[in-house]
């Protein structure tokens, strides 16, 4: 695996864009949403995943942090474990930003006006 390649998300810059890096001792709890980058097995590319907790598994002896997290609607699947404190996943864990009502259209360069609760004008958001 080439060196240059761990750890680097900026791949995900559109995915990523309203969310920061919180480190492994975050406080998670039950209905968080995250996404997750992590290295594929035996490959130079990473991938990036969207997620809810589900539920927190904290192993006082081995320093151990198990966050069982399922999708955000429909559970094709059950409940699958990320495991943070793994050194060989290489898995970096992001919050969605916590966002402020400003009543002008978020998105850089538009300042259009948006009403309550929405963050984007329609133009903006119809370009997704």
């Amino acid at each position: 695996m080439s060196i240059s390649n761990i750890n680097n998300d900026e791949q995900f810059q559109e995915k990523l864009k309203d969310y920061e890096e919180v480190k492994a001792d975050y406080e998670w709890k039950s209905g968080d949403h995250l996404r997750y980058t992590k290295n594929k097995y035996r490959e130079d590319t990473r991938t990036c995943s969207y997620a809810v907790v589900q539920r927190v598994d904290r192993e006082l002896v081995q320093g151990k942090t198990l966050l069982w997290v399922n999708s955000y609607k429909e559970r094709k699947y059950g409940d699958w474990v990320i495991d943070i404190s793994n050194p060989f996943k290489q898995i970096r864990l992001y919050k969605r930003k916590i966002r402020v009502w400003t009543g002008v259209c978020s998105n850089d360069g538009c300042n259009s006006l948006v009403s309550k609760p929405y963050y984007t004008c329609w133009d903006c958001h119809s370009k997704k």
